[in-house]
């Protein structure tokens, strides 16, 4: 029997989601302190709701989330995404938790709802495409080891950047250069992502809740 229950905020629940984040994705490993970070520093006045499914003995196997998207938003738009740990799949864990989030979105009257999920997780594109959806944007993702990057090769390129009076610094100096550091990261920060492309304009959040994500 699968139970469908609220997130309850506790430090017990968010070290459960850590752990079931990380059996997901071991690739990006979550803590408690990184989730309740986003968690506190996410926009005000902006639906937001997370659940967890049980098995019997109150084992949480997966999380669903409904939400309106601030970093792009429009009226009647919802974000909905579902997860099961992989040791529980095909068990119909998944789809008890989507209609679980649907049922809820419906109660808001949604224009169109968005979700995510990676290309090479089959399974996870299966269950979207069968519910209707649709790609409409992909995200490719790259990686670099900074403890084994060798610099010596762009060692002709840095000195080009020098010599056209630009310098590449940490923000710990820049921060300690300049009071208004934070102001000018807020405006470049903004212009470079109206021009990563999106299938809906991206939403400007404030200063306030920038600077609350920088710490």
């Amino acid at each position: 029997m699968i139970t469908i229950r609220p997130f309850a905020n506790t430090d017990a629940d968010y070290e459960i989601l850590a752990a079931l984040a990380t059996a997901i994705w071991p690739e990006y490993p979550d803590t408690v302190e990184e989730l309740k970070h986003r968690d506190n520093t996410r926009p005000e006045g902006y639906i937001f709701h997370r659940f967890f499914a049980e098995k019997e003995g109150n084992q949480v196997v997966g999380s669903g989330v409904y939400l309106q998207p601030w970093w792009s938003m429009k009226p009647g738009k919802f974000y909905v995404n579902c997860e099961v740990h992989p040791d529980h799949r095909r068990q119909g864990i998944g789809t008890a938790l989507y209609d679980h989030l649907m049922d809820l979105v419906a109660k808001h009257d949604p224009v169109f709802i968005v979700s995510s999920t990676r290309e090479d997780q089959a399974d996870a594109i299966r269950f979207l495409t069968e519910r209707g959806f649709r790609q409409v944007m992909r995200a490719p993702v790259s990686h670099l080891d900074v403890a084994k990057f060798d610099a010596a090769p762009f060692a002709a390129r840095l000195e080009r950047v020098r010599d056209l009076g630009i310098d590449i610094r940490s923000m710990a100096k820049v921060a300690a250069a300049d009071p208004d550091w934070k102001q000018k990261f807020y405006d470049l920060d903004w212009e470079l992502l109206e021009d990563v492309p999106s299938p809906d304009p991206l939403t400007r959040q404030s200063f306030e809740v920038f600077e609350e994500r920088l710490l």
